[in-house]
């Protein structure tokens, strides 16, 4: 705006001029002088609260807040574009990096609106599945992601792994009992995929049916 650069001073010179802004906290409020970049907005949006361990929060690299922004840009500027067509106005967009982290953040949002609940930063592990993670296979930093979130896929699950006896103990029967039981059965499932070939374990676990990469 020192510059004559803003899109009052601008639109009397082109009346349809489309204008993208990207800043990190919007043009009002008392974060709009603050600087920042994606992984500092993953924490003030709260992104970061949802990742991580219990003790350590983390981060995602590359920022979840850039690309996002990026996004939300992008579609915004064809929205513009075709206001313009119909209407024959220009328009300025704002993208903050810290409001596209915050609509990353909305379930868990809502969920602590409508129940009071916050997020639990929980690894790989997940609220509404289990199995779920990322297990060591044959050979150095090699791992397999598989994800169960329904007793079909379970057994599905077991019969990949040969249904070894402790697939039939109680405490994994169900998908309530396995997430109960989530740490005890991670290190059952691991104990099968180490010794194995990451890219063998997704094939038989997709040929399956059971979500896997």
């Amino acid at each position: 705006k020192s510059w004559g650069l803003d899109f009052q001073s601008l639109i009397k010179m082109k009346k349809d001029l489309i204008i993208l802004w990207q800043n990190a906290f919007g043009a009002t409020g008392p974060y709009s002088a603050y600087r920042a970049y994606g992984m500092l907005t993953q924490y003030s949006s709260g992104v970061a609260q949802m990742s991580g361990t219990p003790e350590m929060p983390a981060s995602t690299d590359p920022p979840y807040s850039d690309l996002h922004t990026a996004m939300f840009g992008a579609l915004a500027v064809v929205s513009a574009l075709d206001r313009r067509r119909q209407t024959g106005k220009g328009t300025v967009i704002e993208c903050a990096l810290n409001d596209t982290g915050v609509v990353t953040a909305g379930p868990a949002i809502l969920n602590y609106q409508a129940n009071g609940a916050l997020p639990v930063r929980m690894e790989n592990k997940d609220p509404y599945a289990a199995p779920h993670g990322a297990y060591p296979c044959r050979g150095y930093d090699r791992w397999c992601l598989i994800a169960v979130s329904s007793d079909t896929e379970w057994l599905m699950f077991c019969s990949v792994i040969g249904n070894p006896p402790w697939t039939k103990r109680l405490e994994f029967s169900t998908l309530t009992d396995r997430l109960r039981n989530v740490d005890e059965l991670d290190r059952l499932v691991a104990e099968w995929t180490i010794n194995r070939n990451a890219t063998e374990v997704m094939e038989k676990m997709q040929a399956a049916g059971v979500p896997a990469g």
